[in-house]
């Protein structure tokens, strides 16, 4: 658990291993050094705290780091500060000290007592800190520092005493006991490695044993004075640290006696107020005047100040966070150290001019950083602690400065120097760098002797001794045996020569680049068996291309400003394949410059944004940027020497990097943070959010604390159960949701490394209850109120159906039994008539017999309406043996046969009652008509029902129609069309004279018997 307090009060005990890359790369440094520029990044109110002193730093079991202040408790996720104070129910805004208990139990320290985080309370709630009351019932004391012992009981140092807190996940009180004066005030603990506790007052030492017992350390001697212990630890070599305001005093275990450190003994300050131990055994230690460090070794410490980059003098407090990086608060801010970070080195390190452009080393392995400067380039000799800067001796009328990067010095095969300005090559004989200023130069090419240009972008020697120079107006080659150039047109190689490489097989690589807005491409050439050849290949890059490296496997990789990251892995095969790495796969940008190389085979590329470094093993890349260490300015050159270390040069000065093994690591872990719902916070870390069906607008926050290059993570997110896929990587933290349909929704977050997810994923699930009218009640009410209508509708359409198909009935009753009966009886009479009249009139016979004809015909009229209209006969069966009867009627008296075909798919078809009519008429019109005037001796008739259409055919082979019969055929075809037309249908009549009369009708009909059932059955 850490330790931590306020002004006065420092201690620590590390649970988190500090990883041993920072304290190498601070032991690796000489005295002389010390002026090296750490990586740090410090924080203040401009990023967000509330005040730029906090008294204690404290990760939690989710890598978030709190920290305390005297405006409240600040919380810190990898980016950005969450703030609590007093509105969020702390009892007073200073807070002194903050713990995670072994439980999971969060408690601050405050002037007034000790609060709870309620983790399951809104965020902003005012109940988010709950203040825990003593057992006496008084009023809670100024609380200094918190501490946790092996048991889980948590001890709060107060005035005039301590306070000891049982089951702080329950119903927990304070239970006060009493160590002397109200002027006494506790101000930190540690462990003994037993039961026991080490109590640090303002008053001097005392030891708390299991029984309860006090006993005080004498002061004097060789022990700690009786003057303020800010600071206890206790550490894993069970040796025991009192930071006092008059020096450092170290109890080793088994030693009687006390040993105290001071300013002689390196320390920063005397005055102690913070105290450390990381899980590699270091001892950090937080002074008046800085940071300071144990080298048991040598048994003294090395100090770190404002000179070193840390802001401010008072160190509050020390701590580490889960991806390495030490924390440190000063009293001007908080600064993070970063693990495995960057030192930087300017003038106060003995450089001249800070624009380092290029690296070169000599043949005795001495590291010289190049600047670019008027009148030649300069070198800056690395001595191990500082740099020396050595001015070569060139021309005096050498006054423009050179135009390239990286490869502008070079040391040959031979030793001799040439170096490339902006008015030529300059070429020194082989001697060491430090005669450089005194030694004539052995030549000086310009244009006279063969070069393009005399302006200077790059040179490079391969290993048959030739030196390639890139100018300003094409490629030149020098020839060691001639000591001549050969020029390459601009048709042979376009453009600039950018870069230079030799593979493995002694095969030189030249990047031929172009400028942007040309409408040209760039290329690769490759020198081989004396030819210049161009690489074209599929996938190669086509922008400026920057940098061409070849690393420890014989890989070629390529850095250009559009096409990211490219690399070759066989650059000795016929047709070569590119492999790219771009923003997809982890970048952070597609414009890379200088490239270099660790020991691990892990690639440095520098971007602007930084350097991201990629394990071509796993495809992980990890970013650096100025909060490693590394100046804000663009990356000019890289260079590893030969010693591993990493060097990177810029406009504003010079960056080193020890590299080391990267430890195993817990993966990247993202996690809800914040929820917002329609404007008001809710619980993030609640089971599931509940939500009513107005509250549709929800703003989610998400993070990973303690997650590497935390400022670099990407997230994706899905709302999975709503099948929605993965969101595209992004740095965004936070995502909103309008107008969210009611359901069950589960939000899912992941953060995304090197382009793969890693670790699970955080889950939010919450559920908007829909509207009443849209839950399952209300919708089954609606479709039951619905099919009740429906069910009265169709009992009110079946009730009319019925009382119509009675009144037919009665109709078809009535007209039969009575008007039908009359007729037959006016049809009799007439008939009775005639015979009896004794009349000599011809006439009154002849009218009697017409008498009964128009009564006969009326009578069969009528019953085919009372046929049509009798619900009884209200089926195709009934219409087919209707056209039986008229048949045999009409047809058999006059010797005419016949015939009806009627298949069997017209039985099952159901048309209504007019529509039966028109069909029946049309066919009893036809059969009549062949009755009366076809002179036929047969009548075929049909009706078939296919694709939705009834068919009915009526043919005679009778005398046919002309012309002029079918002009005088009067009202009977035109009534049949009209009829046709009724039913949608269509009427053909085909006739030839002397072979008879065909009539076709055509029409649709819809439904079956089956579907006319409520008819049939009534």
């Amino acid at each position: 658990m850490w330790r931590h307090s306020n002004a006065r009060v420092r201690t620590s005990v590390s649970a988190i291993p500090w990883a041993q890359a920072l304290a190498a790369i601070l032991l690796n440094m000489a005295p002389a050094a010390l002026a090296v520029q750490l990586p740090i990044r410090t924080y203040t109110t401009a990023d967000g705290l509330p005040r730029d002193a906090a008294f204690c730093v404290v990760p939690d079991a989710r890598g978030f780091l709190w920290l305390c202040t005297s405006e409240g408790l600040a919380r810190f996720d990898g980016k950005g500060f969450e703030l609590f104070g007093v509105s969020q129910g702390l009892p007073n805004p200073v807070v002194g000290a903050f713990i995670e208990t072994k439980q999971g139990v969060m408690l601050a320290a405050t002037n007034h007592g000790v609060a709870r985080m309620d983790q399951a309370a809104a965020p902003g709630s005012p109940h988010q800190f709950l203040p825990i009351p003593t057992n006496d019932g008084k009023p809670p004391m100024r609380i200094e520092e918190l501490f946790e012992d092996g048991a889980g009981t948590v001890w709060a140092g107060a005035v005039g005493g301590i306070y000891r807190l049982e089951n702080p996940a329950g119903t927990a009180r304070l239970d006060f006991t009493p160590l002397g004066s109200s002027a006494l005030l506790v101000q930190s603990f540690a462990g003994d490695g037993g039961h026991g506790l080490w109590i640090g007052t303002n008053a001097g030492l005392c030891h708390r044993s299991p029984d309860g017992r006090m006993e005080w350390l004498k002061g004097g001697g060789s022990s700690p004075p009786r003057e303020a212990v800010n600071a206890i630890l206790f550490d894993n070599r069970r040796r025991l640290w009192v930071g006092t305001y008059s020096g450092l005093w170290l109890l080793e275990h088994g030693s009687a006696g006390f040993k105290v450190y001071g300013r002689k003994e390196g320390l920063a300050s005397e005055r102690i107020h913070s105290l450390f131990q990381a899980l590699d055994g270091k001892v950090w230690v937080g002074t008046a005047a800085g940071l300071s460090e144990f080298q048991p070794e040598a048994n003294r410490f090395r100090s770190y100040g404002s000179e070193e980059g840390l802001r401010g003098r008072t160190v509050f407090a020390i701590n580490e966070s889960k991806d390495g990086s030490l924390w440190v608060a000063v009293d001007h801010g908080l600064a993070r150290v970063a693990r495995s970070g960057f030192l930087r080195y300017t003038h106060a390190d003995g450089m001249g001019d800070l624009g380092i452009t290029a690296f070169v080393e000599d043949r005795g392995g001495h590291l010289y950083a190049i600047s670019n400067e008027p009148g030649g380039p300069g070198l800056h000799r690395f001595d191990g602690a500082r740099f020396r800067t050595i001015r070569p001796a060139y021309p005096v009328t050498l006054q423009g400065s050179g135009w390239g990067l990286e490869q502008i010095v070079l040391v040959d095969h031979t030793g001799e120097w040439w170096f490339a300005t902006g008015e030529g090559l300059i070429r020194f004989p082989s001697v060491k760098a430090g005669e450089l200023p005194y030694s004539k130069p052995k030549a000086f090419y310009t244009t006279k002797n063969g070069l393009a240009s005399n302006a200077i972008l790059r040179i490079f020697e391969d290993s048959a001794g030739r030196i390639w120079v890139s100018t300003l107006a094409g490629l030149s080659v020098w020839f060691r045996a001639t000591g001549s150039f050969h020029q390459y047109s601009n048709t042979e190689v376009p453009g600039y020569a950018s870069a230079f490489i030799e593979d493995r097989a002694g095969d030189v690589w030249i990047a031929a680049s172009v400028e942007p807005g040309t409408g040209r491409q760039s290329k690769i050439f490759r020198f081989c068996d004396g030819q210049l050849r161009n690489v074209a290949a599929p996938g190669m890059p086509d922008s400026w291309i920057s940098t061409l490296f070849l690393d420890h496997q014989g890989g070629l990789w390529i850095g250009s400003t559009e096409g990211g990251l490219s690399r070759v892995a066989n650059p000795a095969a016929p047709q070569v394949t590119f492999t790219h790495y771009g923003v997809a796969k982890g970048m952070s940008s597609l414009s890379v410059g200088p490239i270099t190389e660790d020991q691990w085979g892990r690639i440095y590329a520098a971007t602007p944004h930084g350097i991201d470094r990629l394990d071509p093993a796993t495809g992980r890349i990890r970013h650096y940027s100025s909060t490693d260490g590394l100046p804000a300015s663009p990356i000019q050159a890289a260079h590893r020497d030969r010693e591993g270390r990493l060097w990177f040069g810029t406009g504003m000065g010079l960056a080193s990097f020890k590299p080391m093994a990267e430890p195993p690591r817990e993966p990247a872990t993202a996690l809800v943070k914040a929820v917002t719902v329609n404007g008001k916070p809710r619980n993030a870390r609640s089971a599931r959010l509940e939500l009513s069906p107005d509250e549709d607008q929800l703003q989610i926050q998400f993070a990973a604390p303690g997650a590497p290059n935390n400022e670099w993570l990407r997230f994706e997110y899905r709302l999975k159960d709503s099948g929605g896929p993965w969101s595209q990587p992004s740095l965004e933290r936070t995502v909103n949701y309008s107008k969210l349909s009611p359901g069950r929704y589960r939000f899912q977050v992941r953060a995304v490394v090197t382009g793969e997810p890693a670790g699970a994923p955080a889950e939010l699930g919450f559920t908007i209850q829909p509207h009443f009218w849209q839950r399952w009640w209300f919708r089954l009410l609606i479709a039951s109120a619905l099919l009740a209508v429906a069910f009265a509708w169709h009992r009110y359409d079946l009730q009319r159906r019925l009382e119509i198909e009675h009144v037919r009935t009665r109709l078809a009753g009535d007209l039969h039994d009575d008007l039908g009966a009359n007729l037959t009886r006016v049809v009799i009479l007439s008939e009775v008539a005639q015979r009896k009249t004794t009349s000599s009139d011809p006439e009154v016979g002849r009218r009697l017999i017409e008498i009964a004809n128009v009564a006969r015909g009326l009578a069969d009229g009528m019953s085919d309406l009372v046929w049509s209209v009798d619900p009884r006969r209200d089926d195709m069966p009934s219409l087919l043996n209707r056209v039986r009867e008229f048949s045999s009627d009409v047809l058999e008296p006059q010797g005419i046969a016949w015939s009806l075909h009627a298949a069997e798919s017209i039985e099952t078809i159901a048309l209504s009652a007019d529509r039966r009519w028109h069909l029946f008429l049309i066919v009893k019109e036809a059969i009549n008509n062949a009755a009366r005037h076809a002179h036929c001796s047969s009548v075929a008739i049909s009706l078939a029902a296919a694709n939705g259409c009834v068919s009915a055919s009526i043919a005679d082979n009778g005398c046919g129609l002309t012309d002029e019969d079918a002009a005088d055929a009067g009202n009977g075809l035109v009534n049949m069309r009209k009829r046709a037309a009724a039913l949608r249908g269509e009427l053909r009549v085909h006739s030839t004279p002397g072979s008879g009369v065909q009539i076709e009708l055509r029409f649709p009909f819809e439904g079956s018997l089956r579907r006319n059932r409520w008819t049939k059955r009534a």
